[in-house]
């Protein structure tokens, strides 16, 4: 089934193959990828000075560099999360609302119907107007969903 932990775990495994799906698919998630790859790129410079400093300072340093880079992480993997469950919320969406199409009688509101999808709609923030008596037979259709 198309859920989010399925998405995640295909995620997960591309991700573990070298393919960086975070900024192929979710763009938004570039920062939060950078601000990882900068933290881990900080923690290297840390450890390359680490004969400069004190034992204790150096532990210090790189605690709280380890903290903040464990931080950017579960933020970065709660964003993914979120996007793998609304792609997973779409896909559902649009599977249903396909069914349903499908199971009508009518063949004039089936083809008119057809081009339509949730995940469209939601990108595209489109918007229909609908009278009393089309609202009442939408209705009608989502209630045993």
């Amino acid at each position: 089934m198309f859920t989010a932990d399925n998405f995640r775990r295909i995620f997960d495994s591309e991700n573990r193959k070298g393919f960086d799906l975070a900024s192929r698919f979710f763009p938004t998630l570039e920062p939060l990828t950078s601000a990882v790859k900068d933290k881990v790129k900080e923690l290297r410079q840390l450890r390359a000075q680490q004969a400069a400093l004190s034992p204790d300072q150096f532990s210090q340093q790189a605690a709280a560099l380890k903290k903040e880079l464990a931080d950017l992480k579960a933020h970065k993997s709660s964003s993914i999360d979120d996007e793998l469950e609304a792609v997973s919320l779409k896909v559902l969406l649009d599977t249903i609302l396909k069914r349903r199409i499908n199971k009508l009688n009518v063949g004039r509101l089936k083809k008119r119907l057809k081009p339509y999808k949730f995940e469209t709609g939601f990108e595209e923030r489109r918007f229909h107007n609908f009278s009393a008596r089309e609202l009442q037979t939408i209705v009608e259709a989502w209630k045993h969903v």
